[in-house]
């Protein structure tokens, strides 16, 4: 893949990350804004590591490995934070649509991938200190989110 793709896909990733945050949280209770607090976790890692191998910021691989571990630990816990109840899809704020749990097998396999491949990232970092290595894991790690968000999330109304 051509740097300039590499490059245009951690700014769109970034872009959206930033948007989820920016709208989230606002009135949201119980297990929505469990989930909501682990998304914008994950973001605030990920635009850190973007900036970083978008030349922004000084390579810092414990950086990378601090958003390996943060996918790691809020990716285990994805299933259970998407709970088939009326408050977990219609409460507080949610931009979760009902695809979730009308196509719960597609959301697992997700999930599993972003799973995967956290782990792979983390194996990466365990494994390399190339950047451009690393880069690759992380984009193959966020992409993930961006395709769920695509399925499973209503967008955001500018």
């Amino acid at each position: 893949m051509c740097l300039i793709k590499i490059l245009k896909n951690i700014a769109f990733t970034a872009l959206l990350l930033t948007c989820a945050v920016s709208v989230a949280h606002t009135g949201a209770t119980g297990i929505v804004k469990e989930r909501m607090d682990g998304m914008k976790d994950m973001s605030k890692k990920s635009k850190a590591v973007a900036r970083m191998f978008k030349n922004k910021s000084e390579f810092d691989k414990a950086l990378v490995s601090a958003s390996a571990e943060s996918f790691i630990l809020h990716g285990e816990a994805m299933i259970e934070l998407f709970p088939d109840t009326e408050d977990s899809r219609t409460g507080s704020e949610t931009r979760a649509l009902p695809s979730v749990w009308e196509n719960w097998t597609e959301f697992e396999k997700y999930a599993d991938k972003f799973n995967n491949d956290s782990a792979l990232l983390k194996d990466a970092l365990a494994g390399s200190d190339d950047p451009k290595l690393l880069k690759s894991a992380f984009m193959k790690a966020v992409g993930n989110c961006r395709e769920c968000h695509k399925e499973f999330r209503k967008r955001e109304k500018h």
